[in-house]
């Protein structure tokens, strides 16, 4: 404090004589990088203390070169220099770095401050502590590509995989927002689905026999039984809403800026409605028995059956990972999980108590506990925003699989007008 205040009576009694001014660097460095696309200004601000203007008739500031690590075909910059007559209270120095594609290293410009009086050096008598500048140019920042694919919708189909084809009828949608950790800025970050898909548990093609295919009656008391095997397929169809959350911890060092990997713990509400349907193939008959006692009411008996159940499932993923490859082309991205599942299903061994229940009465609730794992990924092309998306999960005993293919159409939430437009112009 004494120190700054002695300097500051030395400035006014010098200035009231005439013989000392104080001219300083605001900033002592500056960091800066470079641009693959335009040109870059940088001002770089001067104070200056100088007291009565009469002082200093021949008096100039000009700045200099001292070293410099940027080649001079980088960068243009005026060190004209100019008299403290025109000088004011704040002066800035412009360089200019010209437009650059190529990775560079880290270069430095290094300037000082030049005063004299007519041409003798009177540097002695800037009492100032900043006459030197260090500009640090560094090579342009890579385009931060996610920017494009942080927050997509998807509107889609799926995949029937039973029939091998699509059905418009089976719509899928879903709105994703991916933000990554950045260096030096926020150490996690976080993926968040919303998403309504088909899913296929499992098709199977099975065989029966002497099961009853026609009843003929030929009193009221006796009739004919009709008995044949045949094939039987059975198909198990999913339709879901979820909820999807994994926050993102990056494993990976960056080596390639568009391939990153973290650590993604997970949290997923899934509710499915699920659709079991049994097809019985044409019969062929083995047999005809003759029946006595009552006479069933239906001739030919129904051949298919279809039955449908909801099952909420909460799956808490302790080890996952989350792999993004992102370009000016294609989005990739691919999540894998493991860890509890807890499943909640109506129980059809439980009766319905309607009395205690009234009006509403819902069937009573079985909960089941498993360990789960689970792999989806997202192929998102840029110029159409087609993508492509498939997903397996299961549970690691007593098997039930759900797997799934959808093909959709990205878009930006914010501009849904534009459906059909390139992501990268959106």
């Amino acid at each position: 404090m004494k120190t700054k205040l002695l300097l500051l009576l030395l400035l006014w009694a010098g200035i009231a004589q005439g013989q000392l001014f104080n001219i300083a660097f605001t900033k002592d460095s500056l960091i800066v990088n470079k641009n693959n696309k335009n040109e870059v200004i940088i001002p770089i601000e001067i104070n200056t203390q100088l007291g009565k203007e009469d002082l200093w008739k021949d008096y100039t500031l000009g700045f200099k070169i001292e070293k410099s690590s940027l080649p001079a075909s980088d960068y243009e910059i005026d060190l004209s220099a100019k008299e403290f007559s025109k000088i004011r209270d704040k002066e800035t120095l412009y360089v200019k770095i010209k437009m650059d594609s190529l990775v560079d290293r880290e270069r430095r410009l290094i300037l000082s401050l030049i005063t004299k009086e007519n041409d003798k050096d009177v540097g002695e008598q800037n009492i100032s502590d900043r006459k030197k500048f260090i500009l640090i140019v560094k090579s342009h920042m890579p385009e931060n590509i996610s920017e494009n694919y942080k927050v997509l919708s998807y509107i889609g189909t799926n995949f029937d995989m039973a029939e091998g084809k699509t059905k418009a009828q089976n719509l899928f949608f879903a709105t994703n927002v991916f933000v990554p950790p950045i260096n030096g800025k926020n150490r996690f970050g976080f993926y968040l689905s919303l998403y309504g898909n088909r899913t296929m548990s499992r098709t199977d093609s099975t065989s029966y026999s002497n099961r009853t295919i026609k009843v003929q009656p030929i009193t009221d008391s006796i009739y004919f039984r009709q008995r044949g095997s045949g094939a039987l397929l059975t198909t198990t169809t999913s339709d879901n809403i979820g909820a999807f959350f994994s926050p993102l911890i990056k494993i990976n060092k960056r080596v390639d800026h568009n391939f990153n990997l973290y650590y993604a713990p997970s949290l997923e509400f899934i509710w499915r409605r699920i659709n079991l349907q049994r097809v019985f193939g044409t019969p062929t008959v083995t047999d005809t028995v003759q029946s006595s006692g009552y006479v069933p009411n239906t001739i030919i008996l129904d051949q298919n059956t279809r039955s449908e159940f909801n099952e909420f499932d909460f799956n808490l993923g302790l080890i996952g990972v989350f792999m993004v490859y992102e370009t000016k082309e294609v989005s990739v991205r691919e999540q894998s999980s493991v860890g509890y599942l807890a499943r909640f299903y109506s129980d059809p061994s439980k009766k319905i108590n309607f009395n205690a229940l009234g009006s509403e009465a819902y069937p009573p609730m079985a909960k089941k506990d498993k360990i789960f794992y689970l792999g989806r990924a997202w192929i998102t092309e840029a110029v159409t925003g087609i993508t492509l998306q498939a997903e397996v999960s299961n549970q690691l005993k007593n098997s039930r699989p759900f797997f799934g293919v959808t093909l959709s159409k990205a878009f930006k939430l914010d501009k849904l007008g534009t459906v059909f437009k390139s992501l990268i112009d959106q």
